[in-house]
């Protein structure tokens, strides 16, 4: 314990706020510079100040803040560390404020690859300061060095449009779960919501004033807002379609906004009337030049005929439509690479529009020109001045803007990924990578220094995207958007800051592109082995956590997917339910399919597929047979839906859980209501088990093969006899489904997860209820039991936590978060490393540590 600790315990509770909260502000008046720095590399402070029930973890972010006032001005590498220190509290702010018992595990994840004396001394204080934590052993959390400086969380479904204001104080973020959020940009709280639209809004803009936001819907309709009072003021309806895009004149006074009914209109603000229509195709994107002149939208169209400037594409296309206010004139302009435009914007001088496309390539054209080139050949354009083509994003563009000064583009992809671009210059800068779903919409604050991207990850996250020459002398504090330019590059010693950054000490860690979906750990406890998106296996080495092979079966012949995953005792062999209703065994060594176990309902499954490929193939001779007259897009609506159909049937009845039994010889899986035995030896179907009403979830063998525990969402567990196939007894009393269930080792007890938020712990022998565990804020996907059978570890992916009990005190002992949803997590055979897999494709390696009494 720390000497401030000591002498802050020592005083009444009063006292202890008192100085908590006034201790940083009078070293920083008072000019004493070294203890102040002491102080905020005490983790003695932080902790008492973060874990204050009466103080908010803004309040010791902002301490930071006082160390680059002009009084105080730590410069150098002591600047660097405390920037380093704050930079962690940020970015497990959205963490540290749902369960502030994961300071020490947040701050080790971030901070413990930086060979900085007294970050190190700060995290040894950190480690002595529990009794048991999760510590992670490789730098697998987002580092504190890194751009991204704040995730926001709140939104229940995908965040499809973001704006800030002008002031450059607060966010707006529309989503799909049909509300608008406003945010405080430099302390990330929500301020309020706006509820009214009936379904998803997919955009928001500010009004010039930043005294009102307006939000389009798939609901049809537009909702103005008064941004201060934080209620809607009134709604402009009109459109018959889903409303896609809005943007608003320089004067605020009117409102142009793009519909699939295959409109813009144009509003009167004031009034709320409509003042006119443009009628085209259905419109993807619109915006409006800063001089009120021209309005550019993106519209569908099913073919473009060639021309002498236009190429010809025999697919539906997305194309960029500019139209003179004046002159009511339209003029159209395709992407050069043959793609669909799908997001644009143009600079401050109106000379320049860049637009993203489906190809996954940014575009920049000159709209004082309006020339188009082509080499015949290539079709590379002659005139580079006009025209240049950037692409580097892995999928479609879905989001681009511009800085103020317009010298760097954002652009923000469906790959996960933000990248910044040297517009001038026409290349790219950085990447900025953490989201673990596609990101959807990007907005750049007036100073032009940060970036805040939304996403379907449910997110939204806050980017420096200084030049790296400004990042050097940018610090956090700055997030202010105070106009504080007091701090010197004379000041800091840009020598030691290069060394300083040059003796880092970056550990491995593990982040694949996809998410994790399934993570299970050799029976050995010598490898992980984890899918993802059922397309990829990656073994790992459990113990320096290096990837041994990866096996991506998309391009291979047996192209299967990996739902869920079990791993035979020896150690050699996977099986995976495919996801196509039949289990499949793979050598782990080599990564080579082996042999599948099919069920009655892959066949009825592939002829399914069959049927609508037909369907597809013989379209038009179908029309005719039927003596119906159905237009490309109407067979692709119905295509569509038999789709869907096919998908939400096929999900019924996949398998949903593997297991295996401890001599290997059998496999048990789950198909919709039913349990199916099979001998692995000899590939055949022993039998299937029959009772519940709805589908299985779970499973768990009875150690020594005796018998078998199933969970259902017909919320009851069932005990069946493995060796007869009978059902020996149900348990009931869980008030929802059933998502996973576990079993001691000696075979006496069964945990059970469910929707219900509730883990419940079973008698089999008496078989009752023994008591229930609950701390979940959402429903338990997985539960899992250590081999001394003394605690519990439970995951809860829509939570983004894992848990660990003492089943004894029936209390939490330690608690672990990610940088996205944890979607899943094994237990190594040595109870004491655990491995979990994210939704952003990261994978952690745990080790529980405690510190035992004498």
């Amino acid at each position: 314990m720390s000497k401030f600790a000591e002498s802050l315990n020592r005083s009444s509770l009063g006292s202890q706020l008192y100085r908590l909260q006034t201790r940083p502000q009078l070293l920083a008046q008072s000019q004493q510079v070294e203890r102040l720095y002491e102080l905020l590399t005490d983790f003695g402070f932080i902790a008492a100040k973060a874990l204050h029930p009466e103080i908010k973890l803004q309040e010791l972010i902002e301490d930071y803040d006082r160390v680059f006032e002009p009084s105080v001005l730590i410069a150098g590498e002591k600047a660097e560390t405390l920037k380093l220190i704050q930079a962690a509290l940020l970015q497990s702010a959205h963490i540290l404020n749902k369960d502030k018992t994961q300071l020490v595990e947040q701050l080790w994840g971030r901070l413990h690859s930086f060979d900085i004396p007294e970050i190190q001394a700060m995290l040894s204080q950190a480690k002595q300061s529990k009794t048991c934590w999760l510590r992670l052993l490789t730098s697998s959390l987002t580092r504190a060095d890194g751009r991204l400086l704040r995730t926001l969380i709140g939104h229940n479904d995908s965040v499809n449009a973001v704006a800030v204001t002008s002031d450059g104080k607060q966010i707006i973020s529309g989503s799909s779960d049909n509300t608008l959020k406003v945010w405080n940009l430099k302390t990330g709280e929500e301020i309020f919501t706006l509820e009214g639209h009936t379904q998803a809004v997919t955009a928001v803009v500010v009004t010039p004033d930043g005294k009102g936001v307006i939000s389009a819907s798939e609901d049809k309709t537009i909702k103005i807002w008064d941004l201060q009072l934080g209620k809607e003021i009134f709604t402009l309806e009109g459109h018959q379609g889903s409303v896609n895009a809005i943007v608003v004149t320089s004067d605020g006074k009117r409102l142009f906004s793009g519909s699939s009914d295959k409109t813009i209109k144009e509003w009167n603000l004031e009034t709320g009337e409509e003042i006119s229509t443009i009628n085209d195709r259905s419109i993807e994107g619109v915006t409006i030049t800063h001089d009120d002149r021209w309005v550019i939208f993106c519209a569908y169209y099913p073919y473009i005929h060639g021309g002498q400037h236009e190429q010809y594409h025999s697919t539906p296309h997305w194309d960029l439509i500019i139209y003179d206010l004046k002159t009511k004139k339209k003029k159209k302009l395709s992407s050069t690479g043959g793609n669909s435009v799908n997001t644009f914007a143009i600079t401050q001088d109106d000379k320049w529009v860049v637009f993203g496309s489906y190809g996954a390539t940014l575009e920049i054209f000159n709209l004082e020109n309006f020339k188009r080139k082509y080499f015949k050949s290539s079709g590379k354009l002659t005139n580079k001045k006009d025209f240049f083509t950037l692409n580097e994003h892995n999928n479609w563009v879905k989001a681009v803007t511009l800085t103020p000064d317009s010298k760097r583009i954002v652009s923000a992809s469906a790959d996960k990924t933000l990248k910044v671009w040297d517009r001038e210059k026409s290349k790219e800068l950085f990447t900025l990578e953490g989201h673990a779903g596609s990101v959807n919409s990007v907005a750049v604050t007036p100073n032009g220094k940060w970036a805040i991207s939304a996403s379907k990850d449910k997110t939204l996250k806050v980017w420096s995207i200084a030049s790296e020459e400004e990042e050097k002398f940018t610090f956090i504090s700055d997030i202010q958007l105070l106009d504080n330019e007091n701090i010197s590059k004379n000041d800091c010693n840009l020598e030691n800051i290069l060394k300083w950054e040059n003796s880092k000490k970056i550990l491995p860690f593990i982040n694949q592109t996809d998410s994790v979906d399934a993570i299970e750990v050799t029976p050995d406890g010598r490898r992980v082995v984890s899918t993802s998106l059922g397309k990829t296996i990656t073994v790992f080495n459990l113990e320096t956590h290096e990837v041994i092979s990866i096996h991506n079966q998309e391009d291979k012949e047996e192209n299967f997917a990996f739902h869920t995953i079990a791993i035979t005792p020896d150690s050699k062999y996977l099986i995976s339910d495919t996801g196509k209703a039949m289990l499949s065994l793979w050598n782990l060594e080599t990564g080579k399919f082996l042999f599948y176990l099919p069920s009655i309902f892959s066949v009825v499954i592939i002829l399914f597929i069959i049927f609508i490929w037909l369907f597809w193939r013989f379209r038009e001779f179908l029309s005719i047979i039927l003596n119906i007259n159905l237009s490309w897009l109407e067979f692709y609506y119905y295509f569509t839906f038999l789709v869907a159909v096919a998908c939400f049937w096929f999900t019924q009845f996949k398998s949903r859980n593997v297991a295996i039994s401890t001599d290997g010889k059998q496999v048990v899986s789950c198909l919709y209501k039913n349990i199916e035995v099979w001998n692995l030896k000899t590939r055949k179907k022993l039998f299937t088990l029959k009772g519940h009403s709805g589908r299985v979830t779970s499973l768990s063998i009875i150690s020594e093969d005796k018998c078998l525990i199933s969970g259902a969402i017909d919320k009851t567990l069932k005990v069946w006899n493995l060796k007869t196939g009978k059902e020996l007894f149900t348990l009931k009393g869980h008030s929802d489904w059933i998502t996973s269930v576990a079993v001691t080792p000696d075979g006496k007890q069964v945990i059970s997860a469910s929707k219900d938020k509730t883990i419940k712990v079973w008698d089999l022998e008496k078989r009752l209820e023994l008591f229930s565990l609950k701390g979940h804020k959402n429903y338990v996907d997985k539960v899992t039991i250590t081999p001394d059978g003394k605690r519990l570890i439970s995951g809860s992916w829509r939570d983004n936590i894992i848990k660990l009990w003492d089943l004894e005190s029936k209390q939490v002992i330690a608690s672990f978060s990610g940088d996205s949803d944890l979607r899943c997590y094994a237990v190594a055979p040595d109870g004491v490393t655990i491995v979990a897999g994210e939704e952003s494709g990261k994978v952690h390696f745990l080790r529980l540590e405690e510190v035992r009494e004498a």
